[in-house]
Parts: structure tokens; sequence; C-alpha cells
């Protein structure tokens, strides 16, 4: 396993898993379609001051959870 360290730590972060979307939403990683009614990651954070949100489909997130137990960390 190598370690990454990106440094600074957000000074927000949350992650909610939405199962049922409302509308339909581009995943902010891969731009696909996320249908209405599917289930994704919903993510907030704010870093040095500025917040930001996201919207990740499932493959995507299962994408990030393997790279994080590989290397410690998603960056």
């Amino acid at each position: 396993m190598c370690e990454i360290d990106i440094g600074e730590r957000a000074d927000v972060w949350d992650d909610t898993l939405v199962n049922r979307a409302r509308k339909e939403r581009r995943c902010d990683m891969c731009y696909g379609l996320i249908s209405r009614g599917d289930s994704y990651l919903k993510h907030f954070s704010v870093f040095d001051g500025y917040p930001t949100h996201e919207a990740q489909c499932i493959p995507c997130c299962t994408i990030v959870a393997a790279f994080r137990r590989e290397h410690g960390t998603w960056f």
C-alpha cells in the first residue's frame, strides 16, 4: 500500500448515500447519467472556505472505495 498525503484536510466533509434520485443528474466524475430513482452518493465539502458539492454514480463510488482501501485516501 502506498500512502498519499495531500497535506491539509477539508474543514467540512459529508458523504450521503441517496437511495432514490428525485431527478436526472450527471455524475461529476464520469459524467454518466444518474436516472430518476437511481441510488447515488451526494458529496459536500468546504476547503479553504470554498464549498463544493457533487454527485457520484454507484460505479464511480465503487472505484473510489477501492482506491481508498489501497491508498488510504481518495486523491
